[in-house]
């Protein structure tokens, strides 16, 4: 049976810690959190992404990010407040990594075209 008490999921938003006692337990980093917002259309905006096409937080947005720290400041951040911690991810590579055909790492290290 559902519950009308607690949610069963948690809520995409920057103030979801005001959601904390309804029962709220996750905050998520919603769709294009690698995106740049510099210029240009955000469904089709500059990547940051890593040689091997692995997406990046984009350091304007998130700067604690920056010197190679992803979302680990956050999230200890957000586990410090008692929430846990997602990011949403498409599945598969992204797009413009294949128009750039960038090399994809294999669970080995080695580049997919070597």
């Amino acid at each position: 049976m559902l519950s009308l008490i607690t949610p069963s999921r948690g809520w995409n938003s920057y103030d979801s810690q005001r959601l904390f006692p309804y029962g709220y337990e996750y905050a998520v980093v919603d769709f294009l959190w690698y995106r740049s917002l510099d210029g240009g259309d955000l469904s089709f905006g500059k990547e940051n992404k890593d040689e091997w096409g692995r997406l990046l937080p984009d350091p304007d947005r998130w700067p604690s990010c920056i010197g190679g720290h992803g979302f680990k400041p956050v999230a200890d951040k957000v586990h410090s407040m008692g929430l846990k911690f997602g990011i949403h991810l498409m599945a598969g590579i992204s797009t413009q990594a294949v128009e750039q055909n960038t090399p994809i790492l294999d669970r080995g290290g080695k580049s997919s075209i070597e």
